[in-house]
């Protein structure tokens, strides 16, 4: 068994590596199922950010009239709105976010966030399917689920484009800027440790690490490049 934390400070559930003949497979913690207090396991509803807003799977991406970044953080503010959901879950979507564009995750659409409902509570589901995807094609030409202040493209966003965006669902840009920024560097700090830690283990270690860690010190690099400039 091999258990990869989640150190990034992103929220997601634990997950572990297992072998079985020497054939590897992810071991995933179930986050919507809890105890009550007679130690009955019970199920929380999950609904993703489609089925929220009244969207067929089939329209999970922006491109296909799926929901838009801003759609999403407007149906928290919804919910924020009732009493229903705490304010720190728009704050832990927007890390959510910043997380998927750092890595390479062009595959973050309307149905890999969702909702969680506990009794009266409602709130944001750990994140799923955090994934570089950048690396099965062309850096220049892949593109994002969602758009980022306009811009499909990773290597058309850069941080002036993360501020303007802030100001639209109600962030400062100071403040967007400081997310961003504060995640580049844990991220890429968190990704050398990993990369060191894989590859030690021969039943860990993989060629596919090295160009995903390319990928992630373009953007973060270029995070702390535009701070500069």
């Amino acid at each position: 068994m091999y258990e990869i934390g989640s150190e990034s400070g992103a929220a997601s559930p634990r997950f572990f590596i297992y072998w079985l003949k020497e054939r590897p497979y992810y071991l995933i913690k179930r986050y919507d199922r809890r105890k009550n207090r007679h130690g009955k396991v019970i199920r929380l509803h999950q609904e993703d950010f489609c089925q929220a807003l009244y969207l067929p799977p089939e329209m999970k991406y922006e491109n296909e009239g799926g929901p838009t970044l801003e759609n999403c953080f407007g149906l928290l503010e919804e919910r924020i709105k009732t009493g229903s959901m705490a304010s720190k879950n728009k704050i832990i979507l927007l890390e959510g976010i910043i997380f998927n564009f750092l890595i390479g995750n062009g595959d973050a659409h309307g149905k890999n966030f969702s909702l969680l409902y506990d009794k009266n509570i409602e709130l944001l589901a750990p994140f799923y399917d955090l994934m570089n995807t950048v690396v099965y094609s062309n850096r220049f030409k892949v593109k994002m689920a969602m758009k980022i202040n306009g811009k499909y493209k990773f290597q058309e966003v850069s941080l002036r484009h993360w501020e303007n965006f802030g100001e639209t669902i109600g962030f400062r840009p100071d403040f967007i800027r400081k997310q961003v920024i504060n995640l580049s560097n844990k991220i890429w700090s968190e990704a050398q440790a990993l990369y060191e830690e894989l590859n030690m283990d021969v039943k860990t270690r993989s060629p596919i690490y090295k160009k995903i860690m390319e990928e992630i010190k373009v953007r973060t690099s270029l995070m702390n490049l535009n701070l500069k400039n």
